[in-house]
């Protein structure tokens, strides 16, 4: 998910760096957030694709959005599989 030059302390955004997230990335991501901050992982996810998004930085905003929506999808799948072991 993240590019880093030379010393690997810069980061960079130039264009022959591809800043796409691969799904085990993204997926790290999702848990590592829902690790430290719980219920609140989406949340802080959005507010730094949000973020991004606003200082004009349109491939780490999808990047981030790519995570929202993975733990959206990782919630989902937790209340379905709850859902269902109820109803057994």
């Amino acid at each position: 998910m993240i590019c880093a030059k030379e010393d690997l302390k810069v980061w960079t955004t130039e264009p022959e760096f591809d800043l796409t997230p691969t799904p085990d990335e993204v997926e790290a991501v999702a848990c590592l957030l829902e690790g430290n901050h719980g219920e609140l992982a989406t949340d802080v996810a959005d507010f730094i694709a949000t973020q991004h998004s606003l200082d004009g930085d349109a491939a780490r905003s999808w990047a981030w959005t790519s995570v929202v929506d993975c733990i959206r999808e990782r919630e989902r799948e937790r209340l379905r599989t709850s859902v269902r072991s109820r109803f057994r």
